[in-house]
């Protein structure tokens, strides 16, 4: 059987290879907990429920239009209205089956072969293969010299006449940083100048601590036709298995983006996108509540992690991630066996720890691993306990 060229390139999900790997640990009897999935462990929104259980009952389970129903539109034009204080019309917005769907969308509606596209790492799994599945050049502009907040001069320095877009993940998955609206204002001004688009992921938006995140086109309004704002139900609202996404941007570019969905996913489920307005409209408090006790287990984590040799990590921010900087570990033992890079340590803190981590280098990012913390608070209590002891361990 012959396989794409284009597919054959592509590397399987490190985060769900790792999730995969602690799912099967945990299938034979051993007690391993697992801090590799972005997924929120709380339950979707009452709201949600509620208007979920009212399209079944109404009998809403038909196609949709495309781009999604104008009632959940209407909702995200109330969200980013109230939130973000930026005006939208329902033709400048497009519902997706979940937020990756739309950025692979819009790649598909920029990229063309030799196309180049900027991405800032430590990233996201998903950015680089997304841009090598349309044959385009991802060009890589490392961040872990300033703190993993990206410089305009260089994003400036990365740009070349084949340069159409940049991604960028604010509050950042794997770090939770949040990027800084200095920087966020010049790149706006700098994509109007050098004509790119600039795909923000704001899917952590609402998830921050002590610092607000700040959408950029309330800064530069003018940069509208340069941005395209992706968003989604996922993280803010703990709906994750209802794949509800969408982005707002100009509406050439959300009309080929339509185009491309259409012969993809087509619409998506209709139960979900009712789920999605009841947690627009009526969850609010309740994204309130699971902020909270995030920041409560950021806080613990951070000072369990401050008290541990060979580790440290940046202050996280945002999202529900911390990256953990192992290098002054690498090169020492556990045992017998020489802990090598990032991926061997994990190996070995899942065998001998039952402690589940996803490399750094899956994020472009060696000598790194990622923590979500989007688990109970008794289970981050086990995993720092054998973080600790492992760590301990080490010669």
């Amino acid at each position: 059987m012959k396989f794409s060229q284009r597919l054959m390139r592509l590397k399987p999900s490190a985060t769900r290879a790792m999730a995969d790997r602690a799912a099967k640990l945990k299938a034979e009897g051993r007690k391993v907990i697992s801090f590799t999935t972005g997924e929120p462990d709380f339950p979707s929104p009452p709201a949600a429920i509620e208007y979920a259980r009212k399209a079944l009952d109404e009998n809403k389970i038909r196609y949709t239009t495309t781009s999604g129903t104008s009632e959940l539109k209407a909702a995200i034009i109330k969200y980013y209205q109230e939130r973000h204080g930026l005006a939208y019309s329902p033709d400048e917005i497009i519902v997706s089956a979940g937020a990756k769907s739309v950025l692979y969308e819009a790649l598909g509606a920029l990229v063309d072969s030799g196309d180049e596209v900027i991405v800032p790492t430590p990233a996201w799994v998903s950015y680089v293969e997304q841009v090598d599945a349309f044959d385009g050049k991802a060009v890589l502009v490392d961040t872990s010299n300033n703190g993993f907040m990206p410089r305009i001069e260089d994003v400036e320095n990365a740009l070349t006449a084949k340069t159409v877009a940049i991604m960028l993940n604010t509050p950042h998955n794997p770090t939770g940083v949040i990027y800084d609206r200095v920087f966020m204002r010049d790149l706006c001004r700098l994509a109007l100048q050098r004509n790119f688009i600039i795909i923000n992921d704001e899917i952590y938006e609402r998830l921050t601590y002590g610092q607000r995140y700040t959408n950029p086109l309330t800064d530069v309004p003018e940069a509208r036709d340069v941005v395209l704002t992706v968003n989604g139900a996922s993280k803010t609202y703990a709906m994750t298995g209802w794949r509800v996404g969408f982005a707002l941007g100009p509406v050439k570019l959300i009309n080929k983006i339509n185009v491309l969905q259409g012969h993809i996913t087509s619409s998506v489920c209709s139960v979900s996108q009712k789920a999605a307005v009841g947690a627009i409209l009526h969850a609010q408090d309740y994204v309130e509540d699971m902020v909270k006790e995030y920041a409560r287990r950021r806080d613990f984590l951070c000072r369990e992690i401050a008290s541990m040799p060979h580790v440290s990590l940046t202050e996280p921010k945002g999202a529900f991630y911390a990256f953990l900087d192992l290098r002054p570990a690498i090169g020492k033992r556990y045992e017998n066996e020489v802990i090598a890079d990032d991926n061997a340590f994990c190996e070995l803190l899942l065998e001998h720890g039952l402690m589940a981590l996803v490399p750094g280098t899956a994020f472009l990012a060696p000598g790194f691993a990622r923590l979500s913390y989007a688990v109970s608070m008794e289970e981050l209590r086990t995993g720092m306990d054998s973080l600790r002891a492992f760590l301990t361990a080490l010669r």
